[in-house]
């Protein structure tokens, strides 16, 4: 699909979707201990539809769920399934099934669970859960998602939970923003470093509405884009004070003179015009590795040379990102570079930036909708077009 650029004097609002990360927390802690929960601006992601799914095919007794290539959804899906003794059986793609999980079957079964790996997934035996350890630990050299999925079912087994994080940290801001939602939402979370204790807690009957705040990851394309285009963006449901890692991308704004404010919930992202661009950034993605993809490209793009570290467990997603975004930006040297998204939502998010320069092409526009489903219809309101590579 061919992507370009045609400049607009009058840019819409944009709006990105709520936080993938917090909707899916959500979701599992609602299935766990809020029944009457109603989560507004909830993301719709194809990894959120999917977790939505499996949570209700479970209390249709379904035993049997399919999270096609959901990293987060199998991984949520799994602990709860455990937790709540439902002999099942969790399939996934292929591409899943190369991903890291190990730590996390492996945490899983030391604590008291049964999962073994079958053909095409894993299958869960149900236990005696008053045989489960008290004492957890899990490594989280690979994905912090080991031990935010293992977080959110701690209170459901009725006995104070001691969790140890073993391992090299990663992309820790999410496990920080998981402890901070479930104490908002009154779980007693005691912690001192990498070491937590954990209270049981009851199911509550009380209704509740919790409100999504937006995606900063989704943020970050907007950011290359204002620059890119010199644009003023207004994006809209933005939370000031947010525990998203991803809020770091405010940061490398500046250092590309993208100032910015806030207004009524509203991001206000403003580029400074003949800003005088540094030769050299440094950026530490291990706490934020989702918007890593886009800084390299817009760096790329303005001619900065970028030392990027804490790189290393981006192998880990759903491509290679570091060697692909570096194979990928190889091209845009071309008159119209043809770029492949690799099967990788941030992949092509990221490079559609690049359309604002110059025409470019990608094989498969489909794969946003991992993560924000109606991502060209917001590009668009910028002036970023798709027609067909003949039209």
């Amino acid at each position: 699909m061919r992507v370009s650029y045609h400049h607009k004097s009058y840019i819409r609002p944009i709006q990105v979707p709520g936080s993938k990360s917090i909707t899916n927390r959500l979701l599992i802690l609602k299935h766990l201990f809020f029944d009457n929960m109603h989560i507004d601006n909830a993301s719709d992601s194809t990894d959120s539809l999917s977790l939505i799914k499996s949570l209700g095919d479970k209390i249709d007794g379904q035993a049997k769920f399919h999270v096609e290539d959901g990293g987060t959804t199998l991984r949520f899906l799994l602990c709860y399934l455990a937790s709540t003794n439902t002999a099942s059986h969790v399939t996934c793609g292929p591409n899943l099934l190369q991903r890291p999980n190990d730590d996390l079957i492996v945490a899983l079964n030391e604590i008291g669970f049964a999962i073994k790996k079958i053909p095409q997934g894993f299958k869960i035996t149900p236990v005696d859960l008053s045989n489960i350890s008290q004492q957890w630990e899990v490594n989280i050299s690979k994905s912090s998602q080991f031990a935010t999925a293992l977080l959110l079912i701690s209170p459901s087994l009725g006995r104070k939970i001691s969790l140890s994080l073993i391992g090299d940290p990663v992309s820790m801001g999410y496990f920080d923003l998981t402890v901070g939602l479930m104490q908002d939402l009154g779980c007693s979370i005691d912690r001192n470093g990498n070491s937590l204790t954990i209270r049981p807690m009851d199911k509550s009957a009380k209704a509740l509405l919790t409100t999504v705040e937006a995606d900063w990851s989704s943020i970050s394309y907007f950011v290359a884009i204002a620059r890119l285009s010199n644009h003023n963006l207004i994006i809209q449901n933005v939370n000031e004070n947010s525990l998203q890692p991803d809020v770091h991308i405010l940061e490398f704004a500046k250092l590309i003179g993208v100032g910015h404010s806030f207004e009524d919930s509203n991001l206000i992202l403003k580029p400074t015009t003949d800003f005088a661009y540094p030769k050299d950034i440094h950026r530490d993605y291990t706490n934020c590795p989702d918007i890593a993809l886009t800084e390299m490209v817009v760096c790329h793009a303005l001619g900065i040379n970028l030392t990027a570290s804490g790189i290393d467990h981006l192998k880990y997603k759903e491509s290679n990102r570091a060697d692909v975004i570096e194979h990928e930006l190889s091209k845009f040297d071309l008159e119209t570079p043809h770029f492949y998204t690799h099967n990788d939502h941030r992949v092509a998010m990221c490079l559609t930036a690049l359309s604002i320069i110059k025409p470019i092409q990608l094989d498969d526009i489909s794969v946003v909708s991992k993560s924000f489903p109606d991502f060209w219809q917001e590009v668009s309101k910028i002036g970023i077009y798709l027609t067909p590579n003949n039209g």
